[in-house]
């Protein structure tokens, strides 16, 4: 039996069939169907993956609520939405040795989303008294959308140190004409610096993405696909439904305007773009470099330092064309509290080089505090050596 929720599809339990025990396979199936008690829909996901010497090939398919695309980036006038994730895998690892230090993986996915998107449908009329009137409604479409991408993976792991080079290029191609590009390269290391596995990491990023922001019957702004985070992918950030996520909503407190719909659960982040725990966005490129540094003496704590440099947010803009800004540059630092190293880490920024800009992003450490929780990596026994006593 498993039970799940989030703040789309609330409380949910269901069943999970699966064949991952058994021996001597060369395929494997999951399949998870969870019943929402709040909506009467229901969700889950299922998974077939075949193995074939270094080859492995998967099919996948998931189905939950989310906001409207438009909707999770802005405001929460809509009410949540089915979309369906679904697509194909093949994995091809290389360096298969069991005493090779290398080990590498070549990914091709073609990933396949239908989701309803919400779109401002405007309308003006010019009276014959000389009188202008302007309408605008919210309106929801369905979208599908084409996700190919590929991917490679490299990995030397040593007695203490480890290094990881990781690059993806990815695209979007959907039926109301919004396109997206994607580009991404990663190169991490970590130090293990005494027996008990405290570790120093650092971690450099590179990304550069393009998309359109407009649709063309209304000219209403929409987020790019693929937009860039100085955080991490946050719920309301992934318009391509990559992630699971508690909540899809903006975060509480977090930038803009009061009347957004907000929540703490919108706090959750994934560790990946920036990993710099600052909320810098932008559609153009970005570029970081995080260090970060496990306390000793058992303290499940770390503290974390980095910079960003970017150019600047285009803009959404709903009556004209968008105009790209300026290269910044900007820090942060603070501490990260690891209830579960990998699975479930708190980020506090400290100092942030926001609370010297007179921008909209208040200063507010407290406000900022973001939480990963990686499901796909919990695993019960490493969860319990995980964790410092």
């Amino acid at each position: 039996p498993v039970v799940g929720w989030n703040n789309q599809n609330r409380f949910m339990a269901g069943v999970h069939l699966h064949n991952t025990t058994l021996p001597t396979r060369d395929w494997e199936f999951a399949l998870t169907p969870m019943y929402s008690f709040s909506n009467g829909t229901l969700n889950g996901f299922a998974r077939i993956s075949y193995f074939k010497g270094p080859m492995e090939v998967k099919l996948y398919t998931r189905k939950f609520r989310r906001l409207p695309a438009f909707e999770s980036f802005f405001d929460g006038m809509t009410e949540p939405v089915d979309y369906y994730r679904s697509g194909v895998e093949a994995i091809h690892t290389f360096n298969r040795r069991p005493n090779s230090p290398w080990q590498s993986d070549l990914t091709i996915e073609l990933g396949h989303l239908i989701d309803e998107m919400s779109y401002l449908d405007t309308r003006t009329e010019f009276l014959e008294n000389g009188m202008i009137i302007r309408a605008a409604s919210i309106r929801n479409d369905m979208m599908q959308v084409l996700l190919p991408s590929v991917g490679y993976s490299a990995t030397r792991k040593g007695v203490v140190v480890d290094h990881q080079f990781k690059a993806r290029v990815r695209g979007a191609f959907s039926n109301t004409g919004q396109d997206a590009q994607y580009a991404e390269v990663i190169y991490q290391g970590d130090w293990r610096y005494n027996r008990e596995g405290k570790e120093l990491t650092w971690r450099v990023f590179g990304g550069i993405t393009d998309g359109d922001r407009y649709f063309s019957r209304s000219q209403a702004a929409f987020p790019n696909f693929f937009q860039l985070t100085g955080l991490g992918t946050l719920g309301c950030t992934d318009v391509a439904s990559d992630y699971l996520f508690f909540d899809r909503r903006l975060p509480e407190p977090f930038i803009g305007d009061n009347t957004f719909e907000r929540s703490i659960e919108g706090r959750q982040i994934v560790n990946n773009q920036g990993g710099l725990r600052i909320p810098i966005f932008t559609d153009q490129w970005m570029a970081t470099a995080v260090v970060e540094y496990d306390l000793p003496m058992g303290l499940p704590i770390s503290v974390f330092a980095g910079g960003i440099i970017y150019e600047e947010y285009a803009g959404i803009v709903v009556w004209g064309p968008s105009i790209q800004g300026r290269i910044l540059g900007d820090y942060s630092a603070g501490v990260t509290i690891n209830l579960a190293k990998d699975v479930l880490e708190v980020h506090v920024p400290l100092i942030n080089s926001m609370m010297y800009k007179g921008t909209y992003f208040d200063y507010d450490p407290l406000g900022l505090i973001m939480f990963e929780f990686n499901i796909d990596r919990l695993n019960p026994h490493k969860l319990i050596r995980s964790i410092d006593l």
